[in-house]
């Protein structure tokens, strides 16, 4: 068989459908910060997948976009805590534990680092809207130096 009629047969993949494909499911993200040390230093590599499921979020590390006061939109990385439920109660809003299949819910995020990171505690739970990802593992590691230069 010729190679003409053999490339007739192949259809390669576009260039372009490859890259969109890639950047549509997953976020690679480079930690700044200390909000989640020990687990993750400033400089480490993560890998986030888009595809969430609700139910499973709880104790994962999250990907999340919070609107700073100067209207910019922060990415910042958190860990799901628990799922809260937002009641109507006499014209106020109350917080109450939730289980992912109730409407409504929100969900509390903490820095692993709790005196380094602003998360839930200073602005509540947030809507399951501002998640854009869920952890999939570390690609790069920074090293840890040790500011007494021992070991």
């Amino acid at each position: 068989m010729k190679w003409s009629h053999f490339k007739s047969l192949v259809h390669p993949i576009p260039r372009y459908f490859v890259r969109v494909g890639l950047t549509s499911r997953f976020l690679k993200v480079e930690v700044r910060g200390d909000s989640m040390a020990p687990t993750f230093n400033n400089g480490d590599g993560l890998l986030f997948s888009k595809f969430l499921k609700p139910e499973s979020l709880i104790g994962r590390v999250i990907l999340i976009e919070r609107s700073s006061g100067a209207g910019k939109d922060l990415l910042q990385i958190k860990r799901a805590i628990r799922y809260v439920a937002i009641q109507q109660v006499d014209g106020l809003k109350e917080d109450r534990a939730a289980s992912p299949a109730t409407h409504f819910v929100r969900i509390w995020v903490e820095g692993d680092n709790k005196e380094s990171s602003t998360d839930s505690r200073s602005w509540g739970a947030i809507n399951q809207s501002e998640i854009l990802g869920v952890l999939l593992f570390r690609y790069r590691r920074t090293k840890v130096v040790s500011k007494g230069g021992g070991r």
